[in-house]
């Protein structure tokens, strides 16, 4: 938590001095937990190779299916974090061959989607949704795989608007369905989502939701605003590819075409219901 906490306040080196200290005191019960916990901190420290060293040193204590699952589900992260996402998508696999459960299929979706691998994906996610139908968060990862992963934004728009309806003060689901109004065109109602978003989280801030807001500033003429939320984004810790693509946005600004602006759908509880058949 120590270390969290000097990561938030962009003090690396405190960091890594507690992350090393929470190893060499935590009790053997708990030291897999902990082992596991410094991996995904040492990868936001850009360490590759520590990170990688410290899950070596947790696989003896994973003496179960369900914590050797749990400690690929690291592993992968790890490989994610850094841009081998073959080596991710092995890790998560491994995982779920172990212990299929909702939270290794989720990883393992994420892992698929980035080694190309989307309708497969897609159809496990749709999967998921139907055991869970009225799980916001559930509804949450679907709808923003949609409009990030796919062209269909109208879908992710329905799926991402009854989330937010079933959970309208969680911070992560307002940014998405913020994006989903970007996607569509609508800017105005993007922004005010999300720096709703970014207020709740104050005074912590989140990598995605300032590039989101950079994106949405640039589009709206207001360039300074765009940069300033870019170079926020990159002091909070985005893996090395999503660092790169933030970067070069800081440098060029936006190149691509800009979304294309649609009506916005209209939004029944009922629509875009999916059975097994049609997946």
């Amino acid at each position: 938590s120590a270390a969290q906490s000097y990561l938030m306040g962009r003090k690396p080196a405190a960091a890594r001095r507690v992350i090393d200290e929470a190893i060499s005191i935590a009790e053997m019960d708990k030291k897999l937990s902990i082992l596991a916990a410094a991996a995904g901190l040492l990868s936001l420290l850009d360490d590759e190779d520590a990170a990688l060293s410290v899950v070596a040193e947790a696989e003896p204590l994973a003496d179960n299916d369900s914590k050797r699952a749990a400690l690929h589900g690291v592993t992968a992260g790890v490989y994610s974090h850094f841009g081998q996402y073959d080596k991710a998508w092995a890790e998560a696999s491994a995982a779920l061959a172990l212990d299929d459960t909702h939270d290794r299929r989720m990883i393992a979706a994420d892992a698929m989607a980035e080694i190309g691998q989307v309708d497969e994906a897609l159809a496990l996610l749709r999967r998921e949704r139907l055991s869970r139908p009225n799980d916001p968060y559930m509804l949450n990862t679907l709808g923003y795989f949609l409009i990030t992963r796919t062209d269909r934004y109208v879908e992710g728009y329905k799926v991402l608007s009854r989330a937010n309806a079933l959970a309208q003060n969680d911070p992560y689901i307002s940014d998405s369905f913020g994006w989903a109004h970007y996607k569509l065109g609508d800017y105005v109602g993007a922004r005010r989502l999300i720096e709703a978003s970014r207020d709740q989280l104050r005074p912590k801030a989140n990598w995605e939701i300032e590039d989101h807001l950079g994106d949405i500033a640039w589009r709206q003429g207001r360039k300074e605003d765009a940069r300033r939320a870019w170079r926020l984004a990159l002091e909070n810790y985005p893996s090395l590819p999503k660092r790169e693509i933030i970067e070069t946005k800081l440098r060029d600004g936006l190149t691509a075409p800009p979304p294309v602006k649609q009506p916005l759908p209209d939004v029944s509880l009922q629509d875009e219901e999916v059975n097994e058949q049609d997946i």
